[in-house]
Parts: C-alpha cells; structure tokens; sequence
C-alpha cells in the first residue's frame, strides 16, 4: 500500500522528502537504500538518517499537477529487502 506525503512538490523547486522505517525495522538498521523513480522525476542525493531509521531524497522535476508513485527501498544489516511506495503530488502552478 503506497503512502502519501502530505507537502506537495514544486514543479521548480529541488526539496527533500522523507520516510521513517523504524516500526518496520523491528530493531534491524537500514544499510542501503535506493529510490525507483517515474519518468519525469530526478533525485539529487539520497540520504540514510538517525542511525539507519530513516530515509530522505531529494527530488527535483515533475509535471504540474500530476501525481507520482516511488518506491523507496533498503537493505538492512541483517539481510533484509523492504519496499515503501510513496504516492508524490506535484503542485499546480
């Protein structure tokens, strides 16, 4: 089931989006983490955060007013592969 970030993205704008693991983690730490992106959709940096709980990506592009579905996924220290789909709404200008 996909997520959806509440903050809109500007079309222009290059911004971070992020996403917290920690429940799914059950105490295991995120290794690795890679984002599978849409066409029209680009990632500047991408990002593990507080001790491997936490993802962030930073996104530039998009087409105004449509929405966008990326998967976020991590592998962990002990060997775990887990997706977290985010559904991404570009603002109207």
């Amino acid at each position: 089931m996909a997520l959806r970030w509440a903050k809109p993205k500007d079309p222009d704008d290059i911004d971070f989006f992020e996403l917290n693991w920690r429940k799914a983690l059950k105490g295991d730490t995120i290794d690795g983490s890679i984002w599978i992106l849409p066409a029209g959709i680009t990632s500047t940096l991408t990002e593990i955060l507080d001790n491997g709980s936490r993802t962030r990506v930073w996104l530039t592009g998009g087409t105004s007013g449509k929405k966008y579905i990326l998967t976020n996924r991590v592998t962990t220290v002990i060997g775990r592969q887990l997706d977290q789909s985010v559904e991404l709404t570009v603002a109207s200008n």
